[in-house]
């Protein structure tokens, strides 16, 4: 049996620095920096809540090039004046790069994915809400 555990918890934002000071006002922690997703000209701040689980604050990188496919998370439909907000979760399946096709047509197509030196495989389906 394939398992899936519950890697991490995305709060969407505008901007980095108001997301942060909308996770700060609520929780009151500081997040870490996180970095910069090339493929989706996006960057994020990270808050690990404990072993492998994050609370993860990402933004569009307004100083990056535009991406060639739409933003993860919804971010392009996200205005400037938006409030930060709760948008997805993420799951950390066992196996995801040898999913067969008939679970491709539940998952999506499976695309690697980088941030600076860490890279994973990410199935992109379902996060365009």
């Amino acid at each position: 049996m394939r398992r899936s555990t519950l890697h991490h918890l995305v709060i969407v934002s505008p901007t980095l620095p108001l997301g942060s000071q909308f996770v700060e006002r609520q929780l009151g922690v500081r997040l870490q920096t996180g970095g910069e997703h090339p493929r989706m000209s996006t960057h994020n701040l990270l808050l690990r809540l404990g072993g492998s689980f994050y609370l993860e604050l990402i933004a569009p990188d307004s100083k990056a090039p535009l991406p060639t496919r739409a933003r993860w998370f919804g971010l392009d439909g996200l205005s400037e004046q938006a409030s930060p907000y709760l948008a997805h979760w993420v799951a950390r399946p066992e196996h995801l790069d040898t999913a067969d096709g008939a679970r491709r047509d539940v998952v999506g197509e499976i695309e690697p994915m980088s941030r600076e030196a860490l890279s994973w495989k990410i199935s992109l389906m379902g996060i365009y809400l």
